[in-house]
């Protein structure tokens, strides 16, 4: 594994931490005996003896650390939008703003058709998201600024800088650079392009999915959301 992927998973474990509100997860993964994983965020993640853990991602990566921290569990490489199940799990959780990798509403309808169709019909399913909130994001020092961390045994300086893309609402360009103390050593910086969302976008395409809005959270200190549902 390379320096700047253990970088980037012990980065997403020290925000996870800082910016993350465990408790609709907890509440999410509650009674589950069948759970979906979904993103790399394992800081997280406390699997429970009773239940059957898949983990899913795009990065194989990533995926070979889920399973190097939390034991024994399938792991599976699929994209939220094409997720190869059908009503297979009591609890699916993607935490860390996984929904932010939705940029077109394609692909917002397409991972709310792939979501639903994974998800048990009994009365104590749940589906848990979180999402960047549109309306308090941009005014955070989350992907702005400075800011040293611990990270794979010593100090880092991680640089962060966000851009807005012009003509697309809530969709944005961040840039991740992270710089050793001496100055002298650097990992190639990480580019990537997210979306925020507000509730009431993100949530309508899963009602249409025959899915109710159990709990709706706002944080704005942390300019975040999050959003559970069960089947109908």
């Amino acid at each position: 594994m390379s320096c700047a992927d253990r970088l980037l998973a012990e980065y997403y474990d020290a925000f996870s931490q800082r910016w993350i509100d465990p408790q609709p997860l907890e509440d999410a993964l509650a009674d589950a005996r069948q759970v979906l994983w979904l993103g790399s965020y394992y800081g997280l993640a406390k699997p429970a003896a009773h239940a059957e853990w898949v983990i899913a991602d795009l990065s194989p990566t990533m995926l070979r650390i889920g399973l190097d921290r939390l034991g024994p569990c399938l792991a599976v490489e699929a994209d939220i939008r094409r997720l190869p199940f059908s009503q297979r799990f009591d609890s699916i959780v993607a935490p860390g703003c996984v929904t932010a990798y939705l940029l077109t509403e394609h692909d917002l309808e397409a991972a709310a058709k792939s979501l639903a169709a994974a998800l048990r019909r009994h009365p104590h399913a749940r589906l848990m998201l979180d999402a960047y909130d549109c309306d308090s994001i941009f005014l955070k020092d989350y992907f702005q600024g400075d800011r040293w961390l611990r990270l794979d045994g010593r100090d880092w300086l991680r640089r962060a800088s966000l851009e807005r893309a012009p003509g697309q609402p809530g969709v944005f360009d961040v840039t991740l650079d992270f710089i050793a103390p001496d100055g002298i050593e650097r990992n190639r910086p990480v580019h990537f392009r997210q979306r925020a969302f507000r509730p009431e976008e993100l949530a309508a395409p899963f009602l249409n999915k025959g899915l109710e809005l159990l709990h709706q959270v706002r944080d704005n200190a942390h300019g975040r959301f999050y959003l559970t549902f069960a089947p109908t």
